[in-house]
């Protein structure tokens, strides 16, 4: 006797039927959709069917894969002696061993102490899945060893906000890891390209101290699975190293999955008071650069979950760097999750440049709002307050994106598809065992973020994936962590919309109809009762 709830052979014909009403009216549905969008001039994002021909996997025309990727990162090192300098870390725990290129950038000379400059710590490829962050850390190297006239066609303006930028970047160090977890990385390659831990099989995004260990109802080790301890990967504790040494002002932890900018908390739904300066920043940049679908807030209450011992909750409640921000740079929404590099990364040339270039814009203009935050004026780094882009006036007017794409031009050229003090991180040994305990510039003024009005947590759902809708305003005051008066779709939006809520009636009617008349000609199948 077959099973409970299965079909006989006599009901197979009603079913495939059903079906191919079904997929007729969806494809119906998205041609329509699709020609809508054209004509209203929207950009459709390359990549995006509905129907998914297979699983999609990484496409090495314009993708790169680990070896290359990192020979590139030294050939640009190489290139630039005065101001780069290249670091090989290596780490290990029993028999797993691991390497790290740790890169810093320094544009007005390297110098050995960084107590008198703006820091930057930028992490890429954490997760092993997420090529699209090993790419950004990529071009944004390619960018810095550009130098004044790179960094001007990342973040076009006039050639006095230009220079203030170019003079800003002379006072700012970075430290950059291109690719965080280089042997995760070798298993994606592999074949197994919804791996996101690290070698041996441990999230290192989840392996920090604050809150470790720690499951949610949901947890799943396949994903998140935490370590044996706090800082038991080899990767952690070189990051962990460089950071106590360092002493960043700024962390940001580059991931995709979704198009977001998070501050602590991930292990708790709400952004700590002492984050509020941190909140403000994201949201500057949301206004300024952001049209399409951006959440920003806390990672724990705007992700969707809690996450229990990551390295931005670490970096900000144990080391107290000022600005710490998780970043989710690119996410495919619509992709079903077995097909994981659909959902993590772009599968065109083109798109994946776009996304690029949106974030290469993103990380400049948020050195440019560095001078206005009240940490960085207390360590007396920057000799004006008055970043680039700004009047010194007070208050930040009403803002309007943009016409067009609201992104600003493609990509720049030569971008492709516990120390004694702020020292030099080179040297250092990370093998022992941590203790387990728009195109112009904006030119409104943008006051100091110590003195804004209050900081709301703000999940901003802007206009949809498939595409922006030109001079969308993006202020409003937030009310239950949602902005008001926000972004309105327009009137090709607005129609898409519709079509697909019709759509759906269509299909709903159409199986409906469908069922109806086949009743009419007997059962269109048969239940097999209870065993």
């Amino acid at each position: 006797m077959a099973p409970q709830g299965a079909h006989t052979e006599s009901s197979r014909p009603a079913i495939a039927g059903q079906r191919q009403l079904v997929l007729f009216l969806l494809l119906s549905c998205a041609q329509l959709g699709r020609a809508s969008q054209q004509s209203s001039g929207q950009e459709v994002l390359p990549g995006r069917k509905l129907l998914l021909a297979g699983t999609a996997k990484p496409d090495y025309s314009f993708y790169h894969r680990k070896a290359d990727l990192l020979q590139k990162v030294r050939d640009i090192v190489a290139a630039n002696p005065n101001t780069m300098r290249l670091e090989e870390r290596k780490a290990s725990d029993k028999e797993y061993s691991i390497s790290m290129q740790v890169v810093q950038v320094q544009l007005g000379g390297l110098v050995t102490n960084h107590s008198t400059q703006a820091r930057l710590f930028m992490d890429f490829g954490e997760h092993a899945r997420e090529f699209i962050s090993a790419e950004l850390g990529l071009a944004l190297l390619r960018v810095l060893a550009g130098g004044r006239e790179a960094v001007a066609r990342v973040l076009p303006s006039t050639p006095e906000r230009a220079e203030k930028l170019w003079s800003l970047l002379q006072q700012v160090a970075f430290v950059v890891l291109p690719l965080e977890n280089a042997a995760g990385r070798d298993k994606v390659e592999g074949g197994a390209l919804c791996e996101r831990k690290n070698g041996r099989g441990v999230d290192p995004n989840r392996n920090w101290e604050v809150d470790w260990g720690r499951k949610e109802k949901d947890y799943d080790p396949n994903e998140e699975f935490p370590g044996a301890a706090p800082f038991s990967e080899p990767e952690v504790r070189i990051v962990l190293d460089i950071a106590r040494t360092f002493k960043p002002h700024v962390w940001v932890n580059v991931h995709s999955g979704m198009e977001a900018m998070f501050t602590p908390w991930d292990h708790k739904a709400e952004v700590p008071p002492e984050a509020a300066e941190a909140l403000r920043v994201l949201q500057t940049l949301q206004k300024e650069l952001f049209t399409q679908t951006c959440v920003v807030g806390s990672g724990g209450k705007s992700v969707g979950y809690l996450a229990h011992g990551t390295a931005t909750d670490y970096m900000f409640e144990k080391l107290k760097v000022p600005l710490p921000f998780t970043w989710e740079i690119y996410g495919d929404m619509q992709a079903p999750f077995s097909d994981c590099f659909r959902m993590f990364n772009p599968l065109t040339k083109q798109h994946m440049e776009s996304v690029i270039a949106l974030w290469l814009r993103t990380i400049f203009r948020l050195i440019e709002l560095l001078p206005t935050h009240s940490a960085l004026l207390a360590d007396g780094v920057f000799k004006t307050p008055t970043p680039p882009g700004s009047t010194g006036s007070s208050g930040p007017k009403q803002r309007t994106v943009d016409p067009g794409n609201g992104r600003g031009p493609g990509p720049a050229a030569g971008v492709p598809g516990g120390g004694g003090g702020a020292n030099d991180i080179t040297g250092a040994t990370t093998n022992s065992k941590v203790p387990q305990k728009g195109v112009e510039a904006p030119s409104e003024a943008i006051a100091p973020f110590g003195k804004e009005g209050p900081a709301n947590e703000t999940t901003v759902m802007a206009v949809t994936q498939q595409g922006a809708t030109p001079g969308v305003s993006v202020t409003g005051p937030a009310e239950n962590g949602v902005v008001k008066g926000g972004p309105m779709p327009g009137v090709h939006s607005y129609l898409w919309t519709n079509v697909g809520l019709g759509c759906v009636g269509v299909v709903l009617v159409g199986c409906l109809v469908w069922q109806y008349w086949k009743s009419t000609k007997g059962p269109a199948y048969t239940q097999v009762p209870p065993v």
